[in-house]
């Protein structure tokens, strides 16, 4: 692997991505990698607070009240603010979007301080926090919201250029919390046919194969690669991994 770019031939690009239409695990990967939580999941599968400092459940599971962290800042160095979250979650009511979150259980956002939120919700949603977790719930800047775009993030990347058959993120400076060092991430699709030849001169850091078994066996036998059988929870560790 090459430390400036990690290359990833996960699905099929769709150049026009929306956070409120994720239809794939590969869009549920780059969004992963584009914006942070209020609260997230690590590899072992805990709760823990990203953007987010503290909260707390009221009125059985309807009335959620976030506290964020001083040090929750985009990739342009401002800080995150409780204006932005509101402007992130009400994006997605008014767009009707999101296939993990029903969003019209949202009844009201309150802006309680700058740095303090209270979401209230109008069904009881116990597992609410595991649902704040997807990234239909990444945090944008409300600028960004407004344009559309990803230039400036509260994730560990933002957009570096968009083209008909691949993403390309770059690391912002500022997080320090990515689990590696990479400065750009590709994101591609090697279509089946030509996955063998691409693997075999190493086009690609990682590859969802859709190869033969008998091409699959002979790109192994050159020891470039490790490979893993998929399971359920493979889109999870993928997200929280690279």
């Amino acid at each position: 692997m090459s430390a400036e770019i990690l290359n990833l031939s996960l699905f099929p690009i769709n150049p026009d991505f929306k956070i409120e239409q994720i239809a794939s695990a590969g869009d549920y990967i780059l969004f992963k990698h584009l914006n942070k939580n209020l609260i997230d999941i690590d590899a072992d599968g805990r709760i823990y607070g990203d953007l987010a400092q503290s909260w707390k459940i009221e009125k059985d599971h309807t009335s959620f009240t976030f506290r964020i962290k001083d040090t929750a800042k985009f990739s342009d160095n401002s800080k995150v603010t409780s204006n932005d979250i509101k402007s992130s979650f009400d994006d997605l009511v008014q767009k009707k979007g999101g296939i993990h979150f029903d969003f019209s259980n949202v009844k009201k956002i309150n802006i309680l301080s700058d740095s303090e939120i209270n979401i209230e919700l109008k069904q009881s949603t116990p597992r609410f926090l595991r649902n704040l977790t997807h990234p239909e719930f990444g945090i944008r800047k409300t600028e960004s919201i407004k344009n559309s775009n990803y230039d400036i993030t509260s994730g560990c990347y933002a957009i570096l250029s968009i083209l008909k058959s691949e993403i390309i993120l770059k690391k912002n400076p500022l997080c320090q919390d990515s689990q590696n060092t990479f400065k750009k991430v590709s994101f591609s699709f090697v279509i089946p046919n030509e996955q063998k030849e691409s693997a075999l001169n190493k086009k690609k850091d990682f590859y969802i194969s859709l190869m033969p078994e008998k091409d699959l066996k002979e790109v192994i036998s050159t020891n470039n690669y490790k490979t893993e059988s998929p399971h359920i929870g493979f889109t999870f560790w993928l997200a929280t991994n690279t």
